[in-house]
């Protein structure tokens, strides 16, 4: 139930600023639960995901992390990247 709330929070939040391969790829993610892909998702996961050049990919991904959707970690070709599940609102108690 609280990874439905997460999601849900990490829609209201992030989903209206999201382009087409954005939404496609953090679905994919959403879809594989709470922890997402093993080990973070990759820059060649996102092309793999999105059918877009890895340029692209960098772009979206950096615009991602900035607006606080994502979270990375590692560096160089071992970056990589998770969801950042915004937190509940305050005095909602969960």
């Amino acid at each position: 139930m609280a990874f439905v709330l997460d999601k849900t929070r990490f829609h209201d939040r992030y989903g209206d600023r999201l382009n087409e391969r954005q939404r496609k790829v953090i679905a994919r993610v959403l879809a594989e639960g709470r922890a997402g892909f093993a080990g973070g998702l990759s820059a060649k996961n996102y092309v793999s995901i999105a059918k877009c050049s890895p340029a692209t990919a960098t772009r979206d991904l950096a615009a991602l992390r900035d607006m606080g959707a994502l979270v990375s970690h590692g560096r160089g070709r071992g970056l990589r990247y998770g969801i950042s599940y915004p937190e509940p609102p305050s005095g909602l108690g969960e």
